[in-house]
């Protein structure tokens, strides 16, 4: 079974990429300009490195988790793989795209 090793270095860098998807959020609630891409991008960061991590954990085999370990690392590629597209979807619809080329106000 394997150790978790986390230092505070990593453990800082993970809560501010959070950090950083949660403003962005903010920034394209408030119908910011080019907040849309904002969003997109710290989505990808946030996500991409979750299914990234996910994923290396999956190619260092069956000696680091167990098989039931590898069924929640799959599952957890799916969700954050879904979560990935359903924030590209809601990003670039073509609502959100009124939304933010000024057709309405912002809330």
């Amino acid at each position: 079974m394997a150790v978790l090793n986390a230092d505070a270095l990593s453990m800082t860098r993970g809560a501010l990429i959070a950090l950083v998807l949660l403003i962005a959020s903010w920034y394209a609630l408030l119908g910011k300009r080019y907040g849309n891409f904002v969003l997109f991008a710290a989505a990808v960061l946030y996500y991409g490195a979750l299914i990234i991590q996910s994923a290396g954990l999956l190619g260092q085999g069956h000696s680091v988790f167990s098989k039931d370990g590898e069924m929640r690392l799959w599952s957890n590629i799916i969700r954050q793989s879904l979560a990935l597209l359903f924030v590209t979807w809601a990003t670039f619809s073509s609502k959100t795209r009124f939304y933010f080329s000024g057709g309405t106000d912002a809330p």
